[in-house]
């Protein structure tokens, strides 16, 4: 009997998770963005200009392609900050995910 408590009280749980998690995809896919980012900012830390700009440009694109992301970094950040204002995120994620989850089940519930 304690097996059947346990297995309801892990599915309603779990029903939870799946709730919150459906509703949210605009807070993921922020998140997601801003995490690729933070690896675009960590290349370009790693990235060396010396050792990069003597290499010979046809067989190495590395330093184009560490350029595409200077050039286009600043536009994305504007912009991500610009989606972060329009959502009313946080900027923690669990938090904001819980928040926009509980604000679509009430949208949801209401006539």
């Amino acid at each position: 009997m304690a097996e059947l408590e346990e297995l309801k009280k892990e599915n309603e749980e779990l029903k939870k998770q799946l709730s919150e998690m459906s509703g949210s995809i605009e807070v993921s896919a922020f998140y997601s963005l801003r995490r690729i980012l933070s690896l675009q900012a960590k290349r370009l830390d790693k990235f060396d200009l010396d050792k990069e700009i003597g290499s010979n440009s046809k067989e190495d694109k590395v330093y184009d392609r560490t350029l595409d992301i200077v050039v286009k970094m600043p536009k994305m950040i504007s912009e991500l900050n610009s989606l972060k204002s329009e959502l009313k995120l946080t900027g923690n994620e669990d938090e904001d995910k819980k928040n926009k989850a509980f604000v679509d089940n009430i949208a949801q519930s209401r006539p």
